[in-house]
């Protein structure tokens, strides 16, 4: 058989365990990881409420578009784009007086995308004072997190790798490739509000944003690659007890004799033998 045929096969085996490939018992580790990373929000999601009553149903769609035409209208003249005014949800109920009247109620909600923070205070005050009825939530976030989302994922990976590390390190093992990677994350700074200001306050409201934090939480499976040498490091970590139980059945075994040249050969063929013999079919 020529050796040589199979360099190229062993050459391939080394350089998959050099890169972190199984090991022969394909053992691996699963572990999980949470990384944050933060930044200062430089825009808001606001959700303002209309709402109109009247004692038909018709009327009452009719005064609340009115009345949300008339915040779109007042909005969009205060400078926000058309893009970014809509209508998120739309309700229409009856709804029972103590007295057994009955009116109905038709509400909407108004979603505005304020660009500019430093503004958001101002447009409130404008969609209020032209029909809103309600600001149902200020929502913070990024025109683009692409980066602190990148770097929330890249601390939690560092995370479950550090963590993956210090489980196999108790093995005797290395910690090999990543395997299978799974990843979640959330984001946002929701804060409700009920819009209230004094008749004789002239000022618009300050919403001071602060930071908007990004978690990452992902669940890694990696390989583990044995050393060279870790058997014998496990045999140095072992519990004294067990090296001193070893020492002393080692030593209470009788030396074995070489049976390579045996003093009676004799005695050695007749050991041999099994001890129930049969006799020879006639």
């Amino acid at each position: 058989m020529k050796l040589w045929r199979w360099w190229p096969l062993v050459a391939l085996l080394g350089l998959l365990t050099a890169c972190g490939a199984p090991s022969a018992g394909g053992k691996v580790v699963t572990v999980r990881g949470v990384g944050r990373a933060s930044a200062v929000p430089d825009e808001a999601r606001v959700t303002l409420g209309v709402s109109a009553t009247a004692s038909t149903a018709q009327a009452a769609q009719s005064a609340d578009a009115a009345r949300a035409g008339a915040v779109v209208t007042a909005l969009g003249q205060a400078g926000v784009a058309a893009a970014d005014l809509g209508t998120a949800w739309y309700s229409l109920q009856r709804e029972y007086l103590p007295h057994g009247a009955v009116v109905f109620r038709a509400s909407d909600q108004v979603t505005v995308t304020v660009r500019h923070l430093k503004r958001l205070g101002q447009l409130l005050d404008v969609a209020v004072a032209h029909g809103a009825d309600s600001v149902q939530g200020v929502r913070f976030t990024l025109a683009d997190p692409t980066t602190v989302r990148d770097a929330a994922l890249a601390a939690a990976l560092r995370d479950a790798a550090s963590r993956a590390r210090a489980a196999v390190k108790a093995e005797g093992v290395a910690l090999g490739a990543p395997l299978k990677i799974r990843q979640s994350s959330t984001a946002g700074k929701t804060i409700p509000l009920t819009f209230a200001r004094a008749a004789t306050s002239a000022a618009a409201p300050v919403l001071p944003p602060g930071k908007l934090t990004y978690t990452a939480r992902v669940v890694v499976t990696y390989a583990s690659v044995a050393h060279p040498g870790a058997l014998s490091r496990r045999a140095i970590h072992q519990p004294a007890n067990r090296r001193a139980e070893a020492t002393a059945q080692g030593a209470a075994k009788p030396p074995v004799r070489s049976t390579s040249q045996p003093d009676n050969p004799g005695a050695a063929t007749a050991a041999s033998m099994p001890t129930k013999l049969s006799r020879p079919k006639a």
